[in-house]
C-alpha cells in the first residue's frame, strides 16, 4: 500500500524539527497543528552508521534525550548500549539497512519504529520493581484483611 504524500511530507517535517531543532515537542505540535499523541506516531528514530554488536542489525537513536546521553538502540534485536559500546561511529547518517528494516519494524499503523524487544533497562526494572511493590502491598493488605 502506498504512502499518501501528504502523510509523508508531514512525517519528514515532523521528524526534521524534531531532530534538527531545539523546539520543544509541545512546541512542534503546537506550530504543526497536531496533537502531541500524533506528532509521536511520526516521528521515527534517528539511525546511525554503527552496526549492532550482537545481531549486525541497524543502531539508532530512539529519541532527543537517547541521543544527548549517547544510548543507542537496535532496530533488530532491541540491544541497547552506549556510543562506547559499539564500532563503527555514532555519525548520525543513513545506515545502508535503515531503510529495509524501518518498514519490517513498524510496531503500529502511526508510523512509529520501535525494536521487536527491547532488552532490561532503566525503564524495564523500575516496571518489575513498580510490579512487586504491588505485589507485596496487596499481600499485606489481604494478611490484614484475613486475621
Amino acid at each position: 500500500m502506498a504512502r499518501d504524500p501528504a502523510e509523508s511530507d508531514l512525517r519528514r517535517e515532523a521528524n526534521r524539527r524534531y531532530w534538527e531543532t531545539s523546539e520543544s515537542v509541545n512546541g512542534i505540535a503546537e506550530a504543526m497543528e497536531l496533537s502531541k499523541g500524533r506528532l509521536y506516531g511520526l516521528l521515527e528514530s534517528l539511525p546511525v552508521e554503527a552496526t549492532c554488536p550482537e545481531c549486525g542489525g541497524v543502531l539508532a537513536f530512539e529519541h532527543r534525550t537517547a541521543r544527548d546521553r549517547g544510548v543507542l538502540t537496535c532496530q533488530s534485536c532491541g540491544f541497547e548500549g552506549g556510543a562506547d559500546e559499539v564500532e563503527g561511529g555514532t555519525e548520525v547518517r543513513p545506515h545502508p539497512a535503515a531503510s529495509r528494516q524501518r518498514g519490517a519494524a513498524r510496531t503500529s499503523g502511526a508510523g512509529s519504529v520501535r525494536p521487536a524487544s527491547r532488552g532490561s533497562g532503566p525503564a524495564g526494572d523500575g516496571l518489575v520493581v513498580g510490579a512487586l511493590l504491588v505485589g507485596v502491598a496487596a499481600g499485606l493488605a489481604l494478611g490484614r484483611w484475613l486475621r
